[in-house]
């Protein structure tokens, strides 16, 4: 069985989000981490589709079967709690299949068996860039690969909180 894990919070009047040439409108990430989800369950029927978000970003329209997984979220550091909400997902509920953090505005177009077949613990992109260095739009957790992957967001959340919390 696959996971597909996206992390939403809904930050009103964050001007992050708005559209260029859109005359201010913002995208519905609520709509978009439904068409992912449903995209998802197009190759991977039967997956498990799970949301990390805060106590009170609601999700109006998801299919009952999407989990919904709250926890206290400082809105001041959204990327910082994303990624200790997924560490947090790898640790307590993440080991029983395979994992695919996806951004909720991402659609999946073909079968992804393919990528949890080679020999990974955890995939994802790394950037020589000090500001971002990871990609969090899509990384990959291999079912065997939940304790190296807790190792790894665990000191990351580490580097993070120490150099960046001040």
């Amino acid at each position: 069985m696959m996971t597909f894990v996206v992390f939403h919070v809904d930050l009103p009047g964050s001007q992050i989000d708005v559209v260029p040439f859109a005359k201010g409108t913002r995208p519905d990430y609520v709509d978009m981490a439904a068409l992912a989800f449903q995209s998802a369950a197009l190759f991977h029927p039967g997956c498990r589709r799970v949301i990390l978000t805060d106590d009170a970003t609601a999700f109006p329209g998801l299919p009952s079967d999407v989990e919904v997984v709250r926890r206290p979220i400082d809105a001041t550091k959204v990327m910082y709690e994303r990624m200790v909400s997924e560490l947090e997902f790898i640790g307590e509920r993440g080991r029983d299949s395979d994992l695919l953090f996806i951004d909720a505005d991402m659609l999946i177009n073909g079968p992804l068996d393919s990528l949890f077949a080679r020999d990974i613990d955890l995939g994802l992109t790394y950037r020589n860039q000090p500001d971002m260095p990871i990609n969090g739009g899509l990384i990959a957790v291999a079912r065997h690969g939940g304790a190296a992957a807790e190792a790894f967001f665990g000191r990351v959340v580490d580097v993070v909180q120490t150099r960046y919390s001040h």
